[in-house]
């Protein structure tokens, strides 16, 4: 039995775990692999708020001028 206090489980649709697994497998890592290393790279990004914050300053010099 896993340590719960290292690990969840996470549900997912079926179509989606097979999604996670046809990437994961080439790169030779297992799900929970892969879900890391996703997250990882993700929190390198800006969040969708952000994002929604830089594009909203945009439109707005464009029709403040």
């Amino acid at each position: 039995m896993p340590d719960i206090t290292k690990y969840k489980s996470v549900a997912v649709p079926i179509a989606t775990y097979n999604d996670l697994m046809n990437i994961a497998k080439p790169n030779f890592r297992s799900a929970g692999s892969q879900i890391s290393f996703l997250v990882d790279e993700a929190k390198k990004n800006p969040s969708d708020k952000q994002i929604r914050k830089f594009y909203a300053s945009l439109l707005k010099k464009t029709y403040s001028s």
